[in-house]
């Protein structure tokens, strides 16, 4: 994990592009110049403000931008959820991006959860969600962009988590 740069544009504008990274999501794909204003906005935004989101970069061992995640404070609770290139599904890249930053987010002490939600449909990212150890909270039903779906709510609490490795 590392903060969006402007140099990762392409790499954002790729994935955000392809219909089928972006089926799953409630973003719409960006223009070039939009990309370059969003990336400069949560380059240096604080982390962890309540009641707002904030981006960071999903790199490889290359530190090449293979995603993204957004975090969201509210309260003592954290929404996290990630955007993968379709180049980097089914290589546990996910999972682990997904665990270092649980490690981030609950090192500040305000933290008490971590709630991961996705479509019943992204099997993919409910994978993601249980390998990286937040448990099956509830579904729920959602709409987005018209269609109606359920949403799987997953949760890890501090008392759970255990640097970098889910307890149970």
């Amino acid at each position: 994990m590392r903060r969006l740069r402007e140099g990762d544009v392409d790499a954002f504008l790729a994935y955000r592009a392809d219909p089928e990274v972006a089926r799953f999501q409630s973003w719409a794909p960006m223009d070039r110049d939009r990309a370059l204003g969003f990336i400069a906005a949560v380059a240096d935004a604080p982390l962890l403000q309540d009641g707002e989101w904030c981006q960071i970069a999903v790199a490889g061992d290359d530190d090449a931008l293979i995603g993204d995640m957004g975090l969201h404070l509210h309260g003592r609770v954290v929404e996290l959820g990630i955007t993968l290139a379709r180049g980097a599904w089914g290589r546990c890249l996910g999972s682990r991006a997904y665990r270092a930053a649980l490690s981030l987010v609950f090192a500040d002490p305000r933290v008490d959860a971590v709630v991961g939600i996705a479509d019943a449909r992204n099997t993919g990212s409910l994978r993601m969600l249980e390998k990286a150890g937040l448990r099956f909270e509830r579904a729920e039903e959602a709409e987005y962009d018209g269609e109606t779906c359920i949403d799987h709510h997953h949760r890890i609490t501090r008392a759970d988590f255990d640097g970098g490795r889910a307890l149970g």
